[in-house]
């Protein structure tokens, strides 16, 4: 088996899907409500989000991240996923 690195050093925008137990989560940003009233995304009652990608639609859910890339396309990241491929970027 091959081994394989991310090539990709590109800097996102990512949002955390806040969990009942977090005190407060950050407010969502303006391009998750964009694309919320774009019908890219649906949000749920119970803190999940439905999000159509090109790949197919896909649920995140609090704990997840959902992510906007280059070409302005939203996508869900489980929140384990996130934390290995990504850190943060000072501002």
């Amino acid at each position: 088996m091959s081994r394989y690195r991310r090539k990709s050093n590109q800097t996102i925008e990512a949002w955390k899907i806040p969990s009942s137990t977090d005190e407060e989560g950050e407010r969502q940003p303006h391009w998750l409500r964009l694309a919320i009233n774009e019908r890219r995304v649906t949000q749920y009652a119970d803190g999940s989000y439905e999000v159509i990608t090109p790949h197919g639609v896909t649920i995140a859910r609090p704990g997840d991240w959902i992510a906007l890339d280059v070409e302005n396309g939203v996508y869900p990241i489980k929140g384990a996923i996130f934390d290995v491929l990504y850190e943060p970027v000072a501002a």
